[in-house]
């Protein structure tokens, strides 16, 4: 990730009155998404794009926790990617863009793998490595990333890719990381702004390190907290309440149970960074 450009703030509006002018208008009346990705794809990273083009890695049923319904919704056009049998057929009847039902995996991985579908269909995923938690549900295809953009026509520049695909849960072999290393090392595609669930953030800056990227924080996430009696986690909405990401319930719980964790990393390219310079107040230290 790139340093220098994002040190001078002086044409930033320090007060925000105008940007929040601005945007006015351009708001939906809902969103989708459990962490406001879409929120912060809308109305702070591309206020003013109607015809934008997405990629959502993991886009379960189309609505559910959908990073880009909203945008299409919108206008734009994009790709969902979704193995998930639970989640297929509902995916291609509730969204007008390109379905696609591989897995994702790294490229030397490419093939029939084991699926795992968990109680919670948002948390199953690809099995690359064994282990005792994970038994395999059924078999899907997979691909790299590339491939699947390839194969489904997508273009050169991409706005938004959201990657939520649980590719690290049950082991230290992390899909992300090597679908971000082999997608950030080519020149074919570019991708203006990622969001990326991921355990272990300084693992993915240090992916971002060598390429034209800086990280922002999404103000409308006020924070992801785990209950560490009962292992769910939740977010704090920003109307002060606590919502559990298992069960999509509201509750009351004790706050001294809880710990702060972080899971979602956000980061735009420079170009990006130029032309939405309002961006430069969401860089993270």
């Amino acid at each position: 990730m790139k340093e220098q450009p994002i040190l001078d703030t002086s044409d930033v509006d320090s007060t925000g009155d105008k940007y929040l002018k601005d945007i006015q208008g351009t708001k939906f009346d809902k969103y989708y998404h459990d962490f406001f990705n879409d929120k912060l794809v809308n109305e702070v990273v591309y206020p003013f794009i109607s015809d934008g083009y997405f990629v959502d890695c993991g886009a379960t049923d189309g609505i559910l926790q959908s990073q880009t319904k909203a945008l299409e919704d919108k206008g734009w056009k994009g790709l969902c990617i979704e193995p998930n049998w639970a989640f297929i057929d509902d995916l291609r009847k509730n969204r007008k863009c390109t379905v696609s039902p591989s897995a994702i995996v790294p490229r030397d991985y490419q093939g029939e793998h084991s699926f795992f579908e968990g109680k919670a269909h948002t948390l199953s995923h690809v099995i690359l490595k064994t282990d005792d938690m994970h038994k395999e549900s059924y078999k899907v295809g997979g691909q790299d990333i590339c491939t699947i953009l390839n194969d489904n026509k997508a273009p050169k520049f991409i706005n938004f890719m959201g990657i939520d695909i649980e590719g690290s849960f049950g082991d230290s072999f992390s899909i992300e990381e090597h679908m971000l290393k082999e997608l950030l090392a080519q020149d074919e595609y570019k991708i203006g702004f990622f969001a990326i669930e991921h355990y272990w953030p300084p693992t993915v800056d240090s992916i971002f390190d060598s390429y034209d990227y800086v990280r922002i924080y999404n103000p409308y996430l006020k924070g992801i907290w785990l209950d560490q009696e009962t292992g769910l986690a939740y977010t704090l909405s920003p109307w002060g309440h606590f919502i559990c990401q298992q069960t999509g319930e509201e509750k009351t719980i004790n706050v001294n149970h809880l710990k702060r964790i972080e899971w979602e990393c956000y980061y735009v390219h420079l170009d990006v960074l130029k032309e939405n310079k309002v961006l430069k107040r969401f860089l993270t230290p």
